[in-house]
């Protein structure tokens, strides 16, 4: 191969890796996924990066939810996919923060970052793990809206006025998670 065919076909590298990068990465439209099972899907993601975070999700049954609706309670946002081998271990502890603080004043949302194609897989998995707090689906807009998520698990503590206080990356203990809420109830 001579030098220019090796530039044509870089070229066309990396245009085809540059439009498969924006078709994944791009923000589906609100009729491509639609809630399922225990999957509730992302359908609006609001605010201003870490203050005054707001985002909006449609339920299996097709309720409107939003975090606004949570103001007044301390927040865990737990950010995990089904393939990460830290998250499967993290869950676990999470059910049981949520089994044992009061709904009063603390909500737990989990947000799965798998691939949307993959949202009767997510179903499935939270079924199978008998996962008792709200699932959303990311399309891509809430991670980005609330710090570009880089890596999982990932978990943010908002307070009650919806501001994000803790930014937790990689895996903690149901011990570690209480002492971090404890500070904000």
């Amino acid at each position: 191969m001579n030098k220019f065919s090796i530039r044509i076909i870089g070229t066309l590298a990396a245009f085809v890796a540059i439009f498969f990068f924006y078709t994944y990465n791009s923000p589906a439209d609100d009729t491509t996924l639609t809630p399922t099972g225990d999957v509730a899907v992302i359908i609006e993601a609001g605010g201003s990066g870490t203050s005054n975070v707001d985002f909006r999700w449609k339920d299996a049954d097709g309720n409107t939810k939003s975090l606004s609706d949570h103001r007044g309670k301390v927040v865990l946002i737990n950010f995990w996919a089904t393939w990460c081998v830290p998250c499967r271990k993290e869950i676990p502890y999470l059910i049981d923060i949520n089994n044992e603080l009061d709904e009063e004043v603390f909500t737990l949302i989990g947000v799965s970052v798998d691939s949307a194609s993959d949202i009767e897989k997510v179903d499935i998995f939270i079924q199978n793990q008998n996962i008792n707090y709200v699932n959303i689906l990311d399309d891509g807009r809430l991670t980005k809206q609330l710090g570009n998520i880089q890596a999982i698990p990932t978990t943010l503590i908002l307070d009650k006025e919806g501001t994000v206080q803790e930014t937790i990356v990689g895996i903690r203990t149901k011990e570690q998670f209480l002492e971090i809420i404890q500070q904000y109830l």
